[in-house]
């Protein structure tokens, strides 16, 4: 499958999460690894869910609580759920590619692009490679491009139900601090 976003941020997360255990803790608190790609799978598999009602005509769909959403991928077994993980990535892009050229999907409050949800699923691959291993030349070069840094300072004053929207983003947030991974000085 050939993906069309950056295969560095893709492979980077894929080699992490390779070499980290399902049961290794985090720097998301109180999430193991295999709570994090929960997340990831659940996340990729609602923006399909929402593409795929979008590419249909209908836009009136709420996005889905993380809890709900997020729930039977915590339960499944890990492996199951790595290859989940392909799988409904795999889905994301085929729903991606059959947008109409302009449509906007509703995901968490926001109307996003197909090249914004693009964009979104790229900084979550590099926000949660970094939640797996932390400071390294790799997270620092990838969480320093500025599309993903503008990104994320969109998403929170689209987004203000996020718990990191409650603050506001300030001249010098990186993208760790924009996503609430920094604490405040």
């Amino acid at each position: 499958m050939i993906l069309p976003m950056h295969d560095d941020e893709l492979t980077a997360f894929l080699d992490a999460l390779d070499q980290t255990p399902p049961d290794a803790p985090t720097r998301c608190a109180r999430w193991s690894a295999h709570d994090l790609l929960a997340h990831m799978v659940a996340g990729t598999e609602e923006m399909a869910r929402l593409a795929e009602l979008a590419a249909a005509g209908r836009t009136d769909e709420p996005t889905r609580p993380f809890a709900a959403r997020e729930a039977p991928w915590r339960t499944c077994p890990d492996p199951e759920l790595r290859i989940a993980f392909f799988e409904v990535g795999g889905r994301f892009l085929a729903a991606l590619d059959a947008l109409p050229a302009g449509q906007l999907v509703p995901f968490t409050g926001w109307a996003m692009s197909v090249e914004q949800l693009r964009t979104h699923a790229r900084s979550e691959l590099v926000l949660h490679r970094w939640d797996l291993v932390g400071d390294d030349d790799i997270s620092a070069r990838l969480l320093d491009q500025p599309d993903l840094i503008a990104h994320g300072r969109a998403v929170l004053a689209a987004m203000p139900t996020l718990a990191e929207a409650r603050r506001a983003p300030r001249a010098d947030d990186d993208l760790l601090s924009l996503w609430g991974r920094v604490l405040d000085a």
